[in-house]
């Protein structure tokens, strides 16, 4: 069985059940003995050729992406490439040596009535759309998966699973070799992904696990999955070096709206989440010796209206995107291009000529001469780089702690009651990736404690000021009356988590 090429014109803009998709996770797998069992008895079933070890693994592993997939969305579909040149067995990145065998497995389990399939298609045309092959259960493999004496929980991955990655200037993986300093990072990763594993985190007004977002080079999908299987943090390194990116990338908070982050709980609780005020920014004038904050009171994303935009909050956005532009791109006159290049499709940014956008730059330029110097220089990675080395250190200080925290990139979300100590550690991570005297609380760090709890105090009618155990437990008692609605999908999956937490105990 090969790729097809197909396509239907008359319906190709209908919505197809088989765009919601997934990749399917090679990383996929537990040694829980009820799973074990569950994998023999299917293997028996089939009919195979080969090495029976490596015949079983490969089927472990599609066996058990299909029940994460099942578990999280019975609509939701694994897509998978039927081209061998796809397995790259002996990878860094394949601990588990999936090869060119998983096609097999999936022909067995089609035979034998386990999987329903849809062969993909490349599609010639200039504005055509290609699609990689789906597959999901059948009904007689679903009342299996029902019938399962293991959990959706029991399944993670192998211990031994990579935790970093490098690219190449083409966003390509690359091997790698290990050293000393790897280790140390991926001895961090380990453990954080250890209590993110133990830890319940989604958003409980979600009638269903899917959330829409927006595509970038690392999440390519339109769409995540707010489930317990979506946690799992790795680190991204770029231009195929190890001090350019390097940001922690993973878990679906990272893909929701800000709106969606502001309602999310863990362990059923209520979370605060505290950024990073302008941070490559300040970091750039660290770099060069100076207290950006001491010198000046103003956001540094901050200019005065322009000739076709007034508003503060655009102006501010603009002016954002714009320095990111103008630390990487080669020279001024290939600024305006870039910017449009990026802007999203129909935004009003798409449309601004280069006189205007030479404006802003003309102010930001003005505004920042002092780290001048780091424009046009590519700087970007790098900046990204010296922030992942902070957000390092903060999950060091709370995997210290055993308690769970979420990053998205240079923000950070903590149970409430944590984030007077996030606030703390932010200052010291700061201060000791960039140097002394860069530390300022009510400056570098975006939001402080009473900023914070003002904005949840808004939002649920609370009281404005700390009071004491008492007062604090009647707030959580009010905040559970009046925050969105815990829905079935929520609390059902709160439930089987906690048993499984139990259980483990």
């Amino acid at each position: 069985m090969t790729e097809e090429i197909w396509w239907d014109e008359e319906e190709e803009d209908a919505p197809n059940p088989l765009d919601y998709a997934r990749r399917l996770d090679v990383h996929c797998w537990s040694d829980h003995p009820e799973i074990n069992g569950f994998v023999d008895n299917i293997f028996q079933e089939l009919s195979t050729q080969g090495n029976a070890g490596i015949r079983r693994r490969h089927l472990k592993v599609v066996l058990l992406d299909l029940y994460v997939a099942w578990s999280s969305d019975p609509a939701l579909k694994i897509s998978y490439s039927r081209s061998p040149n796809a397995y790259h067995a002996g990878s860094i990145y394949n601990e588990l040596h999936i090869s060119r065998t998983t096609i097999d497995v999936v022909d067995w389990l089609i035979a034998a009535n386990f999987v329903e399939n849809q062969n993909g298609f490349f599609d010639r045309r200039p504005t055509g759309r290609s699609r990689i092959s789906r597959m999901w259960p059948t009904e007689e493999l679903v009342s299996l998966f029902r019938e399962a004496r293991f959990s959706v929980f029991d399944i993670s991955w192998q211990e031994d699973r990579l935790l970093i990655q490098l690219k190449d200037m083409s966003k390509t993986l690359i091997e790698f070799e290990m050293s000393s300093g790897l280790e140390n990072m991926s001895e961090v990763l380990q453990e954080y992904n250890k209590i993110l594993n133990n830890t319940f985190v989604s958003i409980p007004h979600l009638e269903s696990p899917r959330i829409e977002k927006e595509a970038d080079e690392n999440n390519p999908s339109k769409f995540d999955l707010v489930t317990q299987s979506n946690k799992f943090t790795r680190r991204i390194f770029n231009n195929s070096s190890f001090e350019e990116g390097g940001r922690f990338y993973g878990g679906f908070w990272q893909n929701c709206r800000k709106h969606l982050r502001n309602d999310i709980l863990i362990n059923d609780q209520i979370t605060i989440e505290i950024d990073y005020s302008s941070l490559h920014p300040t970091m750039l004038y660290a770099m060069e010796g100076i207290d950006y904050w001491s010198k000046e009171a103003n956001d540094p994303y901050s200019i005065e209206p322009v000739s076709f935009l007034s508003n503060p909050d655009e102006l501010r956005s603009l002016v954002k995107g714009l320095f990111l532009i103008l630390l990487n791109a080669d020279s001024l006159e290939t600024i305006p291009q870039a910017f449009r290049n990026g802007a999203a499709n129909g935004s009003p940014q798409k449309k601004l000529t280069n006189a205007q956008i030479h404006e802003v730059v003309d102010q930001i330029r003005a505004l920042h001469n002092e780290i001048e110097g780091h424009f046009h220089t590519g700087i970007g990675t790098h900046l990204q780089y010296r922030d992942s080395q902070i957000t390092n250190e903060i999950v060091r200080h709370f995997n210290s702690h055993d308690e769970p925290i979420l990053l998205v990139h240079d923000s950070y979300i903590v149970r409430q009651g944590w984030e007077e100590e996030l606030e703390l550690i932010m200052q010291r991570s700061f201060s000791d990736i960039m140097g002394e005297g860069f530390s300022s609380r009510e400056k570098y760090v975006g939001h402080t404690y009473d900023d914070v709890m003002n904005e949840l105090y808004a939002r649920y009618n609370f009281r404005q000021s700390r009071g004491t155990q008492e007062e604090e437990d009647e707030d959580l008692a009010l905040y559970r009356e009046v925050a969105p609605n815990k829905t079935e999908r929520y609390l059902s999956e709160l439930r089987l988590f906690n048993e499984w937490v139990q259980q483990a105990d």
